[in-house]
């Protein structure tokens, strides 16, 4: 029989696993914590500490660029009401539930994993967005952004006003010319494709506090896309 299946542990697990540690994951906070809360999908396997890698490898490049760990958001802080950790977490349990529901009352197959495959890296033109790899469309992905955007913005009209959903893999945050994202742009793609990274599998959707810099991040649980079970640190 699998043994029981823990976030924490497997956190754990990959970084004792990785060839060379070059950040800390990221850390835990208060429970009660109910600002800068966001939901991430984070990367499983051996990808997780590759493009955490690579990110940090990216921030390097230009002075005042910070490190991060490698994620797509689902939902936003401000998107999110400031609900506790404790009610937002139970809330994104019930929306996996009603996520896996969806497919399998559609005779729709669902993969155990989320599978996410980057498409050709390039600029944008937001501090957060300033060199990412886009996420092809998919319809498991989408249909997750939907469940939990419907569990926590009720009101349809305030529903319809949030923005479209970009599901992108951010690489390097920051306020740069458009001649240094360029060339962040092309050393990004290298990267990737040295490493042979085209996605990524993932089964947790991460609660993180996004308040401050992005090198204070701290991760406050995580919910297991299988199940909807969550993981609490320990």
């Amino acid at each position: 029989m699998i043994g029981r299946v823990d976030f924490f542990d497997s956190l754990r697990f990959s970084h004792r696993r990785r060839p060379t540690q070059t950040s800390e994951p990221l850390g835990f906070v208060d429970m009660s914590e109910t600002n800068g809360i966001s939901l991430w999908l984070t990367p499983s396997g051996h990808e997780s500490w590759q493009l955490n890698e690579i990110i940090e490898t990216l921030a390097k490049e230009n002075e005042g660029c910070l490190s991060f760990e490698a994620h797509v958001t689902l939902m936003s802080d401000d998107q999110l009401p400031k609900w506790s950790v404790h009610e937002i977490a139970s809330k994104v349990s019930d929306s996996i539930s009603k996520y896996r529901e969806y497919f399998f009352s559609s005779r729709n197959i669902i993969k155990e994993d989320l599978i996410l495959t980057l498409e050709a890296v390039q600029s944008g033109d937001q501090f957060y967005q300033c060199v990412l790899a886009p996420i092809e469309p998919n319809q498991s992905l989408t249909r997750l952004n939907n469940c939990l955007r419907e569990l926590f913005v009720r009101n349809e009209e305030e529903r319809s006003n949030l923005k479209p959903y970009f599901p992108h893999l951010s690489l390097v945050y920051g306020d740069l010319t458009q001649e240094q994202k360029d060339g962040l742009v092309t050393k990004a793609q290298e990267l990737l494709d040295r490493q042979k990274i085209k996605g990524f599998e993932t089964i947790w959707v991460s609660i993180i506090q996004t308040t401050g810099p992005s090198n204070k991040w701290k991760r406050l649980c995580a919910i297991n896309l299988h199940n909807g079970e969550i993981s609490w640190p320990r």
